[in-house]
């Protein structure tokens, strides 16, 4: 055997009934087999101790420190790091000792490696958000130079395009003459009374549009008529309400600190008779603006898909110039006479300061049920619209709808070549 003279090996393992009568060649293959994988070896002492300080040479070559020369920016880690473990942050408020001492090093270590790895515009935004989560009021968070009072729900004033009327002048009547303040207090209750006519003129058409749509049959009081099928007189009333952004989600906590939501405008129409208002949603991809031409364009849509087909119709909006006090507008009731889609249209505005009226109300209803849902598209803003109220009352109409969109106009143009203005 070639290795006998290395090393010795066990007698052989192929059993002898094997072997018997096979030739030559098959008992040298078996025990060639016999020899590489079934043969017990029995390394030289020698051997051994050679291989015992091979390894005991390479652990002395393991246990050679080889320096590394620390860079600039590892030297003033370890000096900021250095300094925060000896020096501490110094507060003692809540513990009685340094809140640096009681947390433990590697974690806050772990902490400051995690910060380095953000940009500065991440880092910021997670800071902002761990403060605004954690805020708190109390002895520990005033100020020297400033005093603290308890924490309480902020007072907000919300106006949809609201404007205050002889507030600011009664409030600063204090040097005037006599004779000024009693002009000024002439003019005042004049202003009321004018307010006072407008508004009992106001609720009087909506009585009778009221009682004129329950006089109608079942059958007429659907909505989508076809113009001047009904003989009767119902009162409208359109407004632009407050914008809302989405996503929006009711567990927020407060004010974010990311870039600005999508945006959507929410304008509505009402039918004071039936007591049902279209709210159209639009979304700033949609937009054109606030302008005259949105107006009269979702207005358009409305009596062509919600109208129900009344020969008069008795209209409030407020008094804004870029909306409604304009001559798109008056043009656009002129248009809908000549071309027989009414047969009379009258327009009332509200006095300013006094704009409240049935959108508004309709309008607060569904916020009531905003604030307290969540919803990440605009078809879910849609659904908000619809569960804000149970019978019905608030429809959504999304104006970018692919089944029934809403087209934007250029009515000036429109009203130009029919009224030949």
């Amino acid at each position: 055997m070639s290795q006998e003279s290395r090393f010795s090996a066990s007698q052989s393992s192929v059993p002898p009934e094997i072997l018997h009568n096979q030739d030559d060649d098959f008992i040298n293959e078996l025990n060639r087999v016999d020899e590489l994988y079934f043969y017990d070896y029995e390394c030289p002492e020698s051997e051994i101790n050679s291989d015992v300080e091979n390894f005991e040479s390479d652990n002395d070559d393991d246990n050679v420190d080889h320096l590394v020369e620390p860079s600039d920016d590892d030297t003033r880690e370890y000096i900021a790091q250095a300094c925060f473990r000896n020096d501490t942050c110094g507060c003692k408020e809540f513990y009685g000792e340094p809140c640096s001492q009681i947390i433990e090093m590697d974690a806050v270590i772990e902490f400051r490696e995690h910060c380095k790895e953000l940009s500065k515009d991440e880092l910021d935004m997670i800071i902002k958000a761990e403060l605004f989560a954690h805020r708190c009021s109390g002895s520990v968070t005033e100020a020297k130079k400033h005093k603290i009072k308890e924490r309480e729900r902020p007072y907000q004033e919300f106006y949809f395009k609201g404007k205050r009327e002889y507030d600011g002048k009664i409030s600063n009547s204090g040097n005037l003459s006599e004779e000024e303040k009693q002009l000024l207090l002439n003019q005042y209750n004049i202003h009321v009374q004018l307010v006072k006519e407008q508004r009992d003129y106001y609720r009087e058409q909506v009585k009778i549009s009221k009682q004129n749509y329950m006089d109608l049959p079942d059958a007429l009081k659907q909505s989508g008529n076809s113009p001047q099928s009904v003989q009767t007189t119902l009162h409208y009333s359109w407004h632009y309400a407050q914008q809302v952004h989405f996503p929006h989600h009711s567990q927020q906590v407060g004010p974010i600190y990311f870039k600005t939501p999508r945006k959507c405008n929410v304008f509505g129409v009402c039918s004071e008779g039936s007591g049902k208002q279209s709210f159209y949603l639009i979304d700033e991809a949609e937009s054109i603006g606030e302008g005259a031409h949105s107006v009269v364009s979702m207005v358009h849509h409305y009596f062509n898909r919600f109208g129900h087909g009344e020969t008069d119709a008795k209209i409030h909006f407020d008094n804004c110039t870029g909306q409604n006090k304009n001559n798109v507008v008056l043009w656009y009731a002129l248009w809908r006479v000549m071309t027989g889609l009414h047969k009379s249209i009258e327009y009332s505005m509200m006095i300013a300061g006094h704009t409240k009226f049935e959108p508004d109300w309709h309008v607060g209803v569904w916020k009531l049920h905003w604030r307290n849902s969540a919803a990440e598209t605009l078809s879910e803003v849609a659904e908000t619209v619809t569960r804000s109220s149970r019978n019905g009352h608030n429809i959504p109409q999304v104006v970018g709808n692919i089944q029934d969109p809403v087209m934007f106009y250029e009515w000036i143009l429109i009203c130009n070549s029919t009224l030949k203005l």
